[in-house]
């Protein structure tokens, strides 16, 4: 069995042994970006890893209260079509890590509004690169979703209001 098997199986088990636990949701992207590299999978873990997909936008809806209307939650639900499809497989290694980097500071983002209240994420060499993932994807002439790129403008906006926020004086940093 592969490593990116024997991590979808793990974090199956995982999920089931601990359902009120949080997600990462950048290491479950993750996974459904590297799948396409597995070529000796076999159906058990396509169907593990179907149902780590289910339960994340369950958990996205219940858990940290993402609206299935969200930009966020229609994100991970293209993502994991399109891995379900084999459509993921075509897409450049700079888009498939511009989507789990997204993914993951958007579900940071949602943690922390739903443990503190208030939407946080100062961290600029992170989006930095982000960028330049995107960039990247579309110098090879990918089409990013508009999903992603609402996603992206989210987090912009939450980064921006934490500058603004600092320089008045109004920012913890955590």
């Amino acid at each position: 069995m592969t490593t990116v098997s024997t991590k979808i199986k793990e974090l199956a088990a995982w999920i089931k042994a601990h359902p009120e636990a949080d997600l990462n949701l950048f290491q479950i992207m993750a996974l459904n970006l590297e799948i396409v590299h597995l070529f000796d999978y076999d159906v058990s873990t396509l169907k593990d890893l179907k149902d780590i997909n289910r339960q994340t936008l369950i958990y996205m809806q219940v858990r940290l209260g993402v609206n299935p209307s969200e930009a966020l939650y229609d994100f991970y639900n293209e993502v994991f079509r399109d891995v379900a499809m084999g459509q993921i497989a075509k897409k450049s290694t700079a888009t498939k890590e511009f989507y789990s980097r997204i993914g993951g500071i958007a579900g940071h983002i949602k943690k922390e509004e739903r443990d503190h209240g208030v939407s946080s994420y100062n961290n600029v060499e992170e989006l930095y690169l982000v960028k330049k993932q995107m960039l990247k994807a579309m110098l090879d002439k990918e089409r990013i979703r508009p999903s992603a790129l609402r996603v992206l403008q989210e987090i912009d906006l939450v980064y921006d209001k934490n500058l603004d926020d600092q320089a008045l004086g109004n920012y913890k940093i955590s």
